[in-house]
C-alpha cells in the first residue's frame, strides 16, 4: 500500500500504527 510505504519512509509511526490496526481489523472481518 502506497500510503503505508510513505508513512514508513517518513518515520510517521502514528500513521503506520493506525494503518496496521486498520489492516488487522480487515483480516479479522475476513475470517479464516
Amino acid at each position: 500500500r502506497q500510503e503505508f510505504a510513505a508513512a514508513v519512509d517518513a518515520g510517521d509511526m502514528e500513521t503506520v500504527g493506525s494503518l496496521l490496526d486498520e489492516i488487522e481489523g480487515m483480516k479479522d472481518q475476513a475470517g479464516p
